[in-house]
């Protein structure tokens, strides 16, 4: 998906501009609209000021990825008395193109798995934040040079140095596949003379969401966490932030709109402009699904598999294509032959390792496809 392509969220009730709002932020989109009809029912007789209020909400209390990486934004809302609708147009800037963030999915894939396999059955959350800390030791230093890489997922991995803002980015996206949730903190933290910004994470373990700091951990012999209460008032005399936007009611919350994101089923329509990502309609510039009868059936995977916070590579040595969708990896064979030259479509047909979908008897054809959880 291009960085400056238009998007535009088509929605009908509040479930659907929570949803629209979670992938815009997955995709990490730099311009789009949401939309909203029957607005008397979403947001009563003052739709354009309850609009402004939800996604100021919403966007605050943001603790996810695209969070870490966001740099700039701006906003326009509008209200359309006949018909009654109103909407909400953005454009942000982030640290990263969607090209860099693609690659930084998959390569954080990578380091997950092989991080996964060293804990060998024995991934309890301390072990999990030690193994993690033992590999930002050996292969990062802290620093900050003044460059706006210091900050970014992809800067920390290709110069393996940065900044807190990028080791809690990475972090955000190895995690999962250590089979935790995890969360962006944005606050302040102590650094011995005085207070100043400062980001970290909050992991979910147990029914409850536990923050530690890599970053401290760094320079240390342990690695910073409020999981205990004598850990806990250790870490706060060092760490602050908003437990109002922050609290663990927001992180799980968030947390659930993500898991009912991946959940959500997409249905497609061959040769279209729209399809729909569970009860939000998506219009893009160009169709996502192309194809026909004869030729087959053919998939923009980079421009859906963002929406799940997902990512795919082609890998040329083994001539595989690679797959990343939150928590896991699959590797497809044989990718030369599934993916179209010209377009970087991939076959259809080749997804099923992944993601199940069945033909709906429609004019124009549709597919409903879902994730598969295997």
């Amino acid at each position: 998906m291009a960085n400056n392509e238009m998007i535009t969220f088509m929605v009908e009730n509040p479930d659907g501009l929570v949803n629209a709002i979670q992938l815009a932020q997955n995709a990490q989109l730099s311009h789009y609209t949401i939309t909203c009809s029957n607005t008397h029912k979403m947001f009563g007789e003052a739709p354009l000021t309850e609009l402004q209020r939800a996604v100021s909400l919403l966007n605050n209390s943001a603790s996810d990825f695209s969070k870490s990486q966001l740099r700039k934004t701006a906003s326009e809302y509008r209200y359309y008395p006949f018909p009654r609708k109103v909407s909400a147009t953005f454009r942000k800037i982030y640290m990263s193109t969607a090209k860099e963030v693609n690659d930084v999915r998959c390569v954080a894939a990578e380091i997950g798995e092989i991080l996964h396999s060293r804990l060998n059955g024995r991934n309890t959350l301390n072990n999990a934040i030690h193994e993690y800390q033992k590999w930002i030791n050996e292969f990062f230093d802290y620093k900050n040079t003044g460059s706006i890489n210091d900050h970014t997922a992809i800067g920390l991995l290709k110069n393996r140095s940065g900044v807190c803002q990028a080791i809690a980015a990475v972090t955000m996206l190895i995690f999962p596949y250590l089979g935790y949730s995890v969360q962006y903190i944005s606050g302040e933290a102590y650094g011995g003379n005085s207070w100043g910004p400062h980001a970290w994470n909050a992991i979910r373990s147990n029914n409850k969401w536990v923050h530690v700091d890599f970053t401290f951990g760094m320079h240390l012999l342990f690695t910073p966490n409020n999981d205990g209460s004598m850990a806990n008032r250790t870490f706060s005399k060092t760490h602050r932030w908003d437990n109002n936007l922050l609290s663990d009611n927001m992180l799980s919350n968030s947390n659930t709109i993500q898991g009912r994101i991946v959940r959500n089923t997409v249905e497609l329509f061959v040769n279209k402009n729209t399809f729909f990502l569970g009860d939000v309609a998506v219009q893009t510039t160009a169709p996502v699904l192309v194809g026909n009868d004869e030729i087959g059936y053919w998939i923009d995977l980079h421009s859906i598999l963002p929406f799940f916070e997902g990512a795919c590579e082609y890998l040329p040595k083994s001539d595989h294509l690679r797959i990343c969708l939150k928590n896991r990896s699959i590797l497809i064979d044989n990718a030369k032959t599934i993916i179209d030259k010209s377009t970087g479509y991939i076959d259809l047909r080749a997804i099923r390792k992944f993601a199940d979908f069945e033909r709906e008897s429609t004019s124009p054809m549709s597919l409903i496809l879902r994730w598969n959880n295997e």
